[in-house]
């Protein structure tokens, strides 16, 4: 079964050089419950792809690896991005995260794709999030630190 989602937010590239790129994917804080449901459809295999649609009509094609994290195409042209489980996972406990908390622990979040020679070989997949909890400061960090050990 094959799912949507229309998105509020463009999806954006940036190029670092020919083999470098990364893939902006920003989320509003509205759009979390619902992209909870499809990606739990795709990690479950109740669903075999999530299409992400864009105001400016770009696609973005989601689907499942059983291997590493890749991406084919460029966003001019519909984009097909390949989870690892492993990283789809990681997506959702970000989403999860944000959902139970009303804002997301970080701005954003990465995910190594391995794209091919024609688009760059390293590509990383940026989740943005319109929400995020404010960073910690150096005495947060080391009394959390202390609290651990």
């Amino acid at each position: 079964m094959r799912r949507h989602v229309k998105l509020r937010q463009s999806i954006e590239t940036f190029r670092f050089d020919p083999r470098s790129w990364a893939i902006e994917l920003p989320i509003v804080g509205s759009e979390v419950p619902l992209l909870i449901c499809e990606t739990t459809l795709l990690l479950f295999g109740r669903a075999t792809q999530l299409t992400l649609l864009f105001p400016d009509q770009k696609k973005v094609l989601l689907t499942v690896s059983n291997e590493r994290s890749t991406v084919e195409g460029t966003v001019e042209q519909p984009t097909m991005i390949k989870l690892s489980r492993n990283d789809l996972e990681f997506v959702l406990a970000y989403l999860i995260t944000w959902y139970r908390d009303g804002a997301a622990d970080v701005n954003h979040i990465d995910i190594d794709l391995m794209g091919t020679e024609a688009i760059g070989t390293d590509c990383t997949l940026v989740v943005k999030a319109d929400q995020s909890q404010p960073p910690l400061t150096g005495e947060e960090a080391e009394r959390i630190l202390r609290e651990m050990t």
